[in-house]
């Protein structure tokens, strides 16, 4: 009679099911709290922590012999790449004047000498001259393969890309033309083939200037000369518009004189190399005693005079600062400030005094009795450092001694090879 009460039965099933109900809810609440406290220890070398950037931290369990997820995998591969990017071996430097350029091509050649890279020579000497670059010119490397361009020529638009690697890498360097062309008529000690000094010349330009004379070749806009404007151009502002277009396609990086340190950062990250590797001395840097006073008034008439120069000048300082702007203007301070650190570390530890060169236009360094061969090769010359990379990657060939023909008058001495 009990069983049969509908009322008593309903109780009964209810609280069955109340209890069943609340011995689920603890289980559950005993597994999270167990999985919680395993998901904890790191120490368990099985374990592998992924983490995205709008995710939270997440536990992956890897079984014996398990790989990550191939996706997993790339994503990590990735942030490694942006943090060390793979180094460029392939570079063409056209190698401008007055520029710093020769603290630049040191630079390249170190990196290519160290690294068994080839390079673009010229048979006989450093340089190719002011014409048109011909590849004729240039010895055939090992393998036929070229992978450092930076020595001094006129820049061919059709040879050049044709000899180097598709993804060569294009840089050079420009300076304002009111001090560039200064420091360019004094060093290349133009006074003795026009007979007048640099404010008479440039006071009067078109009197002393004689575009035939290959010695005076570089006497009105030699950046622009060097990039491969033609002269009968240099005051069409419709052709040095298009010109200064097809530099812009062309060149990756224009480094600007008055912000080397910040070149050479940005130049470092452009070619994913090392501090150590972008350290530079000043090479062909002019005594104090061998400049003039290059007055605002001469400044100006250096300017109206090199008209293209002046274009192309202000069109990749522009482009410079927005690349820092974009690089970061913190970011550029701390590695400008970096970047002088070493260079001061490296420059104490190797060099012991500095002085006027005797044998050739710039500086000459004496190193530390303790220096070392990265101490020898960071002051090395570009006549002597040429004949080292050729004597490198052609052991069997003898070639003219053009150093101790054109240099070694009065001295009988040059330096070693290394």
């Amino acid at each position: 009679m009990f069983i049969s009460n509908k009322k008593y039965v309903r109780y009964f099933c209810f609280m069955i099911a109340l209890s069943m109900f609340s011995s689920i809810i603890i289980l559950t609440m005993f597994l999270i709290r167990h999985k919680e406290q395993r998901g904890t220890d790191y120490n368990d070398s099985s374990w592998t922590l992924l983490t995205t950037s709008r995710e939270q931290p997440q536990i992956h369990r890897l079984r014996e012999g398990e790989l990550l997820n191939v996706e997993d995998e790339h994503e990590i591969s990735n942030n490694a790449e942006q943090t060390t990017p793979k180094k460029k071996n392939d570079v063409v430097f056209l190698k401008t004047v007055k520029c710093a350029s020769s603290s630049i091509q040191n630079i390249l050649m170190r990196y290519g000498y160290n690294n068994n890279l080839t390079f673009v020579l010229p048979t006989v000497g450093w340089h190719f001259g002011f014409k048109p670059f011909n590849p004729k010119r240039a010895m055939v490397p090992p393998g036929n393969i070229y992978n450092m361009f930076c020595h001094h020529t006129r820049f061919n638009w059709n040879t050049v890309p044709d000899m180097m690697p598709n993804d060569a890498i294009y840089i050079s360097i420009l300076r304002h033309p009111n001090t560039m062309f200064e420091s360019l008529y004094t060093y290349l000690m133009y006074e003795q083939h026009t007979g007048v000094d640099y404010e008479t010349f440039i006071s009067n330009p078109q009197r002393y200037y004689e575009v035939k004379q290959q010695q005076r070749v570089l006497a009105k806009n030699p950046m622009s000369f060097l990039f491969g404007l033609e002269v009968s151009d240099f005051d069409n502002l419709d052709s040095i518009t298009a010109f200064i277009e097809d530099v812009h396609k062309q060149f990756q990086l224009i480094m600007i004189y008055e912000y080397f340190d910040e070149s050479l950062v940005l130049l470092r990250e452009l070619l994913g190399w090392s501090w150590d590797e972008m350290i530079a001395f000043r090479i062909n840097s002019r005594p104090k005693y061998s400049k003039t006073n290059n007055s605002q008034r001469l400044q100006q008439l250096a300017e109206d005079w090199n008209l293209a120069d002046m274009h192309l000048y202000t069109h990749f300082h522009i482009e410079f600062l927005k690349k820092v702007s974009k690089y970061g203007h913190q970011k550029m301070q701390n590695d400008v400030t970096l970047l002088r650190n070493k260079q001061k570390q490296i420059y104490n530890a190797c060099v012991e005094d500095v002085h006027a060169n005797r044998l050739m236009p710039g500086l000459s360094y004496t190193l530390r009795e303790n220096s070392d061969r990265d101490c020898a090769l960071l002051v090395r010359e570009e006549p002597y450092f040429t004949e080292d990379i050729k004597h490198k990657l052609w052991p069997d060939k003898n070639f003219t001694d053009v150093i101790k023909k054109y240099y070694l008058k009065k001295d009988n001495t040059a330096g070693n090879a290394l």
